[in-house]
């Protein structure tokens, strides 16, 4: 599996809102390599080194940012052949997450 290198971004403090899953990130457009991927229902996917924040946007417009997610399970993402389907299985419920 061949290995891609990822853009880190920096982690800012957690704001008091009461959810103690919530994390939040500085997460601009340009620190974050997205890749678009071959889906019927997932658009693209971009991931955080530094935060280890997997974000996934669907084609129906959703976004999602998955916390704590090892590096290693957004490389076996990118190289899944059903993409829907590693999300269902490896994702989804998974790890703790917000809608963004």
């Amino acid at each position: 599996m061949a290995r891609i290198d990822l853009v880190s971004v920096d982690r800012l403090p957690d704001p008091p809102n009461g959810r103690d899953h919530a994390i939040r990130s500085c997460v601009n457009q340009s620190d974050v390599i997205r890749t678009k991927v071959d889906s019927s229902s997932i658009d693209s996917l971009g991931y955080s080194v530094a935060n280890r924040i997997l974000e996934v946007t669907f084609v129906r417009g959703a976004f999602y940012r998955y916390f704590e997610v090892p590096e290693q399970i957004f490389q076996e993402f990118l190289c899944a052949p059903s993409k829907g389907a590693f999300f269902n299985s490896t994702v989804r419920n998974c790890f703790q997450y917000e809608r963004v």
